[in-house]
């Protein structure tokens, strides 16, 4: 059985061939236009195409050289009644595989289209043509136009199932659940991504995959939850199922902010969820940044702590974008949780800022400073015993204190940092060291306990000058029941973290970390008021 194309615009005879083509178990699409005709071919795979020359609308040779120019590759037989020698070399110069001239024995035809098919089945193989697509199957190459066009692991995927289900109407549920059945992390989000780029890369007219149609059924059936419409080309994320270096196959973006995005990645080969952090493309260009990026990846990579996110492993996209890999937290941030509850008990602040500085310790023991310490750094991740970890994520900012090849890689007049929790030192863009991170951390812990960050303006110089000028605000916490000791201690802590100068600071997360104990251990009663 094979799917043949009849281009005839006497519907009689086009009748009796269709007929005869029926009789031996062939499925017909029989068209009497031109138009019609190039469009359908064009769009649609055939194993064979019978083509009358004079048609209304467009010649069959004008449908024939661009069915050709546009790599198509299936036999095909021209019916005629130019029986002239000339119009047969045209014929066969346009791409034709055979002519027939009108008129002529059903008998005779049928024997052609049997030997045209039965040489086409024989040198096929395994790759298929549709229009100027080529696909090859066994070795998953694509051609485009005679090019070859890369495409990621889904891309290919999507390509097949089209290629192979020919049907007039795609719909989003079976290619959610036939294409990839087993695959929970193909969202619509991934699918719209991936049949967008799948259209730019190859069908950008819509003309022979009908991506078109596809995609329109993905945003109808499955809309995409929380993208407004306006956005949705935000969503449409050329990253979504790229294969980086062949390991780590990118589902989702889920976070992320100037400095780059963060996406829910798998490792290919071992099945495991990670998160990829990659630079954005316009830090992407400037070569400092990039070593520095890199350096820091791997000063953070050596970082061994419950405390702080585990870097597995690094490299570039092939755009050049590096990239670094991590643990995939199951948790929330500290931004989200303070959104969420505005402020947090004494006891619970306290269990945060201290696993803070445990891992912060050991940061500074490895010689790096984070310069971005902030709520939204910072995450929470659930145990089964119903306590928390704290994980500091983030490090796209960090200074190593060991210079590579002693080049300073950080410019001085630069500034780092979120504005809220910036050092004084830093809003003057001056050399940071470690305790530029415990000033940080008096911010957040001030702001854990009040539910307000320090100081407040709406103009940015502002908040730099009161980082830079103005003493913390006094801690003021409306739980009468709270032991007075404690209260005077958290801000002591507070003030001590927020020194101006800092020599006047804690001079190390261990030092902190040591009053907090005994914060906490008042609390609990445990010492005298």
């Amino acid at each position: 059985m094979a799917k043949i194309v009849l281009v005839e615009d006497d519907e009689s005879l086009a009748g009796v061939i269709k007929s005869s083509l029926e009789q031996e178990a062939h499925l017909v699409k029989a068209i009497h236009n031109g138009l019609e005709a190039q469009a359908f071919i064009l769009a649609n795979q055939a194993d064979l195409i019978v083509l009358d020359w004079d048609l209304p609308g467009l010649s069959g040779i004008e449908i024939l050289k661009d069915f050709r120019t546009f790599g198509g590759s299936c036999p095909v037989l021209m019916l005629t009644g130019h029986g002239q020698v000339e119009d047969k070399e045209l014929g066969f110069d346009s791409g034709a595989d055979d002519y027939l001239t009108k008129p002529f024995a059903v008998k005779e035809f049928m024997m052609r289209v049997k030997a045209l098919l039965r040489r086409s089945q024989a040198t096929v193989g395994n790759v298929l043509t549709i229009g100027d697509i080529v696909i090859d199957f066994d070795t998953s190459k694509v051609m485009k136009s005679g090019k070859n066009v890369t495409l990621v692991t889904r891309e290919f995927q999507l390509l097949t199932y089209l290629a192979k289900n020919r049907q007039d109407n795609v719909s989003a549920n079976d290619l959610l659940n036939k294409v990839w059945t087993a695959d929970a992390e193909m969202t619509p989000e991934v699918l719209s991504s991936v049949a967008r780029r799948l259209s730019k890369k190859l069908d950008p007219d819509g003309r022979i995959l009908r991506l078109d149609s596809a995609i329109s059924s993905i945003t109808s059936e499955l809309p995409i939850p929380n993208i407004p419409h306006g956005e949705m080309d935000a969503a449409l994320d050329p990253m979504l199922g790229r294969l980086l270096d062949g390991k780590y196959e990118i589902i989702k973006a889920i976070g992320g902010g100037a400095s780059g995005t963060v996406y829910k990645a798998k490792h290919k080969h071992m099945g495991t969820q990670v998160a990829v952090k990659i630079l954005a493309p316009q830090l992407s260009m400037q070569p400092d940044l990039v070593r520095r990026f890199e350096r820091e990846a791997r000063a953070a990579a050596l970082i061994r702590h419950r405390n702080v996110i585990i870097i597995h492993d690094m490299g570039h996209t092939e755009e050049s974008q590096p990239y670094i890999v991590m643990e995939l937290l199951n948790g929330f941030s500290l931004a989200e949780l303070l959104e969420k509850n505005g402020k947090l008990a004494p006891e619970d602040a306290i269990e945060i800022v201290q696993q803070l500085c445990q891992g912060i310790a050991r940061a500074h023991g490895e010689g790096l400073t984070h310069r971005d310490l902030k709520p939204g750094n910072i995450m929470l991740v659930a145990e089964e015993t119903e306590t928390f970890t704290v994980k500091i994520v983030d490090f796209g900012l960090a200074k190593s204190a060991r210079q590579e090849d002693g080049a300073r890689l950080t410019q001085t007049g630069a500034l780092i940092g979120t504005p809220s929790y910036m050092s004084p030192e830093q809003c003057n863009a001056e050399a940071i060291d470690p305790r530029s991170d415990i000033y940080s951390i008096g911010c957040i812990l001030y702001e854990l306990l009040t539910g307000n960050v320090p100081f407040v303006s709406n103009n940015l110089i502002e908040i730099f000058v009161k980082h830079a000028q103005d003493p913390p605000p006094h801690l003021v916490l409306d739980d009468a029941t709270l032991n007075p000791r404690a209260v005077r201690g958290l801000q002591y802590c507070i003030h001590k973290c927020m020194e101006k100068q800092r020599e006047s600071r804690y001079q190390s997360s261990e030092l902190l970390l040591k009053d907090l104990t005994e914060i906490r251990a008042v609390l609990h009663g445990e010492l005298p008021q």
